[in-house]
């Protein structure tokens, strides 16, 4: 063709360069990606973010996270709360990184993204605080015997266990009193715990000899509190020597988690002075002396000591004392404030031992204190 032949055609519109369209069907590879030159472009895909193993971790970042779903791809980017992990390796149904820091405690979202397409779990990973030297789980589990004039009462148990935001220098023992061997009298601690709601309604206890310690969420304590919210447990299941652990526990606002030797309660505890075992003991002001056997010492004594109306048996006053283990320990007689004659005083003495276990979710310390208590009464003169 000469170029004038060319330029007649053009000026003719029959050969126009800017008429000329292209759609997908006239492309090698087709509309959806494929040579078969059908349909449109591809559409994204939806990417599943299934499940993370584990489900929590430190503020600080740096945790090996293994997730799984898909399908993924190497080239995906993983992101925590918007900040981006760092992949380590990829198959097409899970993916392992390590996961980036945050400033912020909570569940957070967890999204993944590929040139395929992209998928989030809103609530997928809690990040923590690290509690490494902090105390996170405080909590009493007592079995008591009584003796003496209280002994048809028959043996009882109770138990209190609370999650709090990791706290240096906190445990149960504070409850009872500020320092070892001192006394208080109607002792009102300041402890400053910041109570966790795990998000679930039982924590479930097991002995290693398959004992099950159910224990009820009480919401004004805050804390889980006996089988039904009264601190009651069941006492043929508090064995003395057994050693309780938690099994896959956690709720809408702890992940799921185990840990072992959460408490242990002691042998046995038997007391020389005062005669707790009599039906008919008197006692002044000044004979408050207590000795007991040091075969199995424990983290400590304590020691609840009520005055009461020998009638009504309303409460006059309590006074509550913390003792070093090392068989003896006198109540100061003024820190009663009300004792008279004509009163009875009903005594609690327990041995306690404090749990050395660890939480998992923040490596903050397990304080339970697993006890064995021995209770009396004597008439005051």
């Amino acid at each position: 063709m000469t170029p004038l032949l060319i330029g007649l055609l053009a000026g003719c519109g029959l050969l126009d360069g800017g008429a000329i369209t292209q759609t997908c069907e006239d492309l090698p590879q087709g509309c959806d990606g494929t040579t078969d030159g059908g349909g449109d472009t591809a559409a994204p895909i939806d990417i599943a973010v299934d499940t993370l193993d584990p489900v929590y971790g430190l503020l600080a970042g740096g945790d090996s996270v293994l997730i799984t779903g898909g399908p993924f791809a190497a080239d995906a980017l993983v992101t925590f709360g918007g900040q981006p992990a760092e992949l380590r390796t990829w198959k097409t149904d899970e993916l392992r990184v390590m996961t980036p820091a945050s400033s912020t405690s909570g569940w957070t979202e967890v999204a993944v993204s590929t040139s395929a397409g992209s998928g989030a779990n809103s609530k997928a990973y809690r990040y923590f605080r690290d509690g490494t030297g902090q105390v996170g789980m405080v909590g009493l589990i007592e079995r008591s015997h009584p003796l003496g004039a209280l002994a048809s009462t028959g043996d009882a148990g109770l138990g209190t266990v609370a999650f709090i935001a990791p706290k240096a220098g906190t445990s149960w023992w504070l409850t009872q009193a500020p320092d070892w061997d001192t006394c208080r009298s109607s002792y009102v601690p300041s402890l400053g715990w910041e109570y966790w709601d795990p998000g679930t309604t039982v924590l479930e206890l097991e002995g290693r000899d398959g004992d099950h310690l159910p224990m009820a969420w009480d919401s004004v304590e805050q804390a889980y509190n006996g089988i039904d919210g009264t601190g009651t447990l069941p006492v043929d299941r508090i064995v003395p020597g057994e050693i309780y652990d938690i099994f896959d526990f956690g709720g809408t606002e702890l992940p799921t988690f185990s840990a072992a030797a959460v408490t242990e309660i002691p042998a046995g505890l038997t007391v020389t002075q005062p005669e707790l075992n009599s039906t008919t003991l008197r006692l002044g002001a000044t004979d408050l002396s207590f000795a007991w056997d040091t075969t199995n010492t424990a983290d400590g004594i304590y020691l609840t000591l009520t005055l009461a109306n020998a009638t009504s048996g309303d409460q006059i006053e309590k006074v509550t004392c913390l003792a070093v283990d090392d068989g003896a320990f006198t109540v100061p007689s003024d820190v009663f404030t009300q004792w008279s004659s004509g009163l009875t005083l009903y005594m609690k003495i327990g041995r306690g031992l404090e749990s050395s276990a660890t939480l998992p979710l923040n490596n903050a310390d397990i304080g339970v204190v697993g006890a064995y208590a021995l209770l009396g009464a004597a008439s005051t003169y």
